[in-house]
């Protein structure tokens, strides 16, 4: 979890300071007439609010509970709409009432904020579940398991499961 946290805080943070260059150098330079970024009070204020706006959103959907058994296209799909519902929330907050010649400024700073936002935070996530998923195939993450009957389907699934978690002990026991 704490891995999932720092990599989506990197994400944030690096999506956050995409949209405000791109804001900065292509949608709003002359209305400005900055030569140079400045990141200033508001800069920072934005950085951090946002941020943690990020690591509040993917809390409240879940994002951080259960990882041990998550699918990993579905952590895709999830991760595609917190991240465009979110988005048009910060849409709202910081992009709409930037001066802009065409609505088609607008359109672009929210692709680009998208995009910043979603292809690192799904790589991040994307990289950790295939971990995870590597270290059940290896038996080094396992899960408890509660088997109940006492047919021969129950044995033998029971048979099966020691096979996969003890392959020589069954052998040698006469299987």
């Amino acid at each position: 979890v704490a891995l999932y946290l720092l990599f989506d805080a990197l994400s944030a943070l690096m999506a956050y300071v995409v949209l405000y260059t791109f804001r900065k150098e292509f949608i709003e330079p002359d209305v400005f007439a900055v030569k140079s970024l400045r990141f200033d009070d508001r800069f920072f204020y934005g950085l951090i609010f946002t941020t943690l706006y990020w690591i509040f959103l993917y809390t409240v959907v879940g994002s951080y509970k259960d990882i041990w058994r998550r699918s990993r296209l579905k952590e895709i799909a999830q991760t595609l709409s917190s991240n465009v519902l979110g988005s048009i929330v910060i849409f709202f907050m910081f992009i709409l009432d930037d001066w802009v010649e065409s609505y088609k400024d607008y359109y672009e700073s929210f692709g680009v904020y998208l995009g910043a936002l979603f292809i690192p935070t799904v790589t991040f996530r994307f990289i950790l579940s295939t971990r995870t998923n590597r270290k059940i195939q290896a038996r080094k993450i396992w899960f408890n398991t509660l088997l109940v009957g006492s047919n021969e389907k129950a044995v033998k699934l029971y048979q099966e499961v020691q096979k996969q978690v003890h392959p020589l002990s069954v052998q040698q026991h006469g299987e």
